[in-house]
């Protein structure tokens, strides 16, 4: 449908069309005065447009305030300002606070053009808002053409300053780039706060051109224009990548205090890698990226995509990591290992069609949270790690090649090998559904070396459906709980899904709906309560899941198959099971973050 236009000539209509958009809409203004604008407290998503009807007559406003709104353009709009008596030169005529996409296009922003810039104050002020674009408008006579504190991903481009005292100020900005404007007869130079702030190509006539500071942003469109920014970055830059293909990424010998961060520019058209490989740095953030990798002839399945070795602080972020993606698992690799390394997350990310999702070893501080993987041969992987947290992943879909000797297991700790247990772990929150496939273990803590043992892990609120003994198992652990999971058996499996513990010391297990509880003679200081028996099909005993579930709704391989009689998600009744959570869907970098610092691994 065409946008709807809402034609005004004064201020009354104005601020009355103001009051009952509802997004989308065009307000039209006829030439004339309309003195001062106010819009608060709205929040749009789809965006309006106020705008001059006539471009060669414009609109005039002599204060502008958006306050706590989004979604708003204001074009080919002259704002006239002069001081009033008693006001102080920081006074401003256009002020945008606490607010998310604003543009501004096209504007003339005017002092008291009575030739003294020192009699003007400041034209636009921009404080703690994100997503603020100023283009293709003019600033002439003001004590400072534009101030901006506190905000995030602005676009200053392609403006003409003229006549001021002060040109742009900036502090506590990220991600803005000012490019390509031009600034003539200015008093003074740049304020000098410029962290978060690119500069590139604009004109000056008489002050330099600051240099960009920490958190600039650089664009890239090939390999080897990444490879120049990555190796001239001193910290806190963003390297932006277009769309397309990029081989192989070497990062090696780079520590980075503040994070150099890669994204892709357009989430709708990813970076693509074959590989990537991480040794001895540390800061770097892959944020948006995609790894896809098929193995080339005479490379085993253990070849991995992304290998990060003797590093630390590497996140990798809306990561989508993929093997040939030609239908067979079986002839696919690794996603990702990670060896030797300290604080190294892997959130909000996807593992399709891999030998092995992701494995680490010999690290500490991992972080693996609100991942996805499905169409693969073998899930999470963990030997001598400590420090971990494994939450609201969602692993389904396995694909096991049994002939080759395949072991599946969604989530599985080791120690063959490395000698080493693995400590302070927490696994909660996830969803294991082994799909159509084949079978698949669910979260094994397995122990080859019996001098080597595990402790304080912390195994809770876990969904299994599958037909593998080993729903949950623990071995050679000093100090678990497993609490509040569901572990149920997936139809006509040859075996009865359950939690196991065996040589184990000091082990809570407690509030659980399983068929089976199994553990052996060699435990020490286990304690069992509310436990509910689920209904067993071998030895015909137990609660069935009518009596403990609501009637599946998605089938037995979907996590609504399991929502408890008069409660929400798959809940178990009277605080017995999985409890009920969604499985997260990150929006963007905050809420990674304030996911990360709510599990206490920021």
């Amino acid at each position: 449908m065409p946008a709807t236009i809402i034609k005004v000539s004064n201020a009354a209509q104005l601020a009355a069309a103001i009051k009952s958009i509802k997004g989308g809409e065009t307000i039209l203004l006829a030439a004339g005065d309309y003195g001062a604008v106010s819009i608060v407290s709205r929040m749009l998503t789809s965006t309006v447009t106020i705008k001059s009807a006539d471009p060669a007559n414009d609109a005039r406003i002599s204060d502008l305030r958006i306050h706590q709104s989004s979604g708003f353009r204001i074009e080919d709009i002259d704002l006239n300002r002069p001081l009033k008596a008693g006001e102080a030169d920081f006074t401003q005529a256009a002020y945008i606070s606490s607010s998310n996409n604003i543009q501004l296009v096209g504007m003339d922003f005017r002092g008291s053009m009575d030739g003294n810039a020192k009699n003007d104050g400041v034209a636009l002020r921009v404080t703690g808002s994100t997503g603020v674009s100023v283009t293709g408008s003019t600033f002439e006579q003001w004590s400072t053409a534009a101030w901006f504190a506190d905000s995030k991903a602005m676009t200053v481009s392609g403006n003409t300053v003229t006549g001021v005292v002060k040109t742009f100020t900036f502090s506590g900005m990220s991600g803005t780039t000012v490019a390509d404007n031009s600034f003539v007869g200015v008093k003074t130079g740049w304020a000098p706060a410029v962290d978060g702030v690119s500069f590139r190509n604009n004109v000056v006539s008489g002050i330099a051109e600051p240099a960009s500071g920490k958190g600039v942003t650089i664009a890239v469109a090939n390999a080897a224009q990444l490879a120049t920014a990555v190796a001239g970055a001193k910290g806190g830059e963003t390297i932006l990548l277009a769309g397309g293909s990029y081989g192989d990424l070497t990062i090696k010998n780079k520590a980075f205090a503040d994070a150099l961060t890669i994204k892709s520019a357009d989430g709708a058209n990813d970076a693509v890698f074959t590989s990537i490989r991480v040794h001895a740095a540390s800061g770097v953030v892959f944020d948006d990226i995609d790894v896809r990798r098929t193995l080339l002839a005479g490379e085993g399945d253990w070849t991995q995509s992304v290998y990060v070795s003797d590093s630390s602080r590497i996140d990798f972020v809306r990561t989508d990591f993929a093997g040939s993606l030609d239908g067979n698992t079986w002839n696919d690799g690794h996603g990702l290992r990670v060896d030797q390394s300290k604080d190294v997350r892997v959130v909000d990310s996807t593992f399709e069609q891999l030998k092995v999702a992701a494995s680490f070893s010999n690290s500490s501080g991992i972080a693996v949270v609100g991942n996805s993987v499905t169409d693969v041969r073998e899930g999470f992987d963990f030997a001598a790690v400590q420090k971990v947290t494994i939450a609201q992943n969602r692993l389904t879909g396995f694909d096991p090649n049994y002939a080759a000797g395949d072991h599946s297991d969604a989530i599985q700790f080791w120690n063959a090998g490395v000698n080493k247990g693995s400590s302070q772990v927490v696994i909660r929150d996830n969803v294991i559904l082994q799909g159509a496939n084949g079978g698949t273990q669910g979260i094994f803590i397995g122990s080859e070396v019996a001098t080597a043992r595990h402790s304080d892990f912390v195994i809770e609120n876990n969904l299994y459906n599958g037909d593998a003994r080993h729903g949950i198992s623990i071995y050679a652990v000093d100090g678990a709980v497993i609490r509040g999971n569901t572990v149920t058996s997936a139809p006509n499996g040859y075996l009865e899904a359950g939690i196991n513990i065996n040589g184990s010391a000091g082990v809570l297990v407690e509030n659980n709906i399983t068929p089976l509880l199994l553990q052996d003679k060699f435990n020490s200081g286990v304690t069992l309560r509310g436990n509910v028996d689920l209904w067993d099909r071998n030895y015909k005993t137990g609660l069935t899941l009518a009596q403990v579930f609501d009637t599946p709704a998605g089938g037995l391989f979907a996590e609504s198959s399991y929502v408890a009689k008069g409660a929400s998600g798959f809940h178990g009744f009277d605080g017995i099971g999985a409890s009920s959570f969604d499985l997260q869907s990150f929006k963007g970098s905050a809420e990674v973050g304030a996911l990360l610092q709510t599990l206490h691994i920021a």
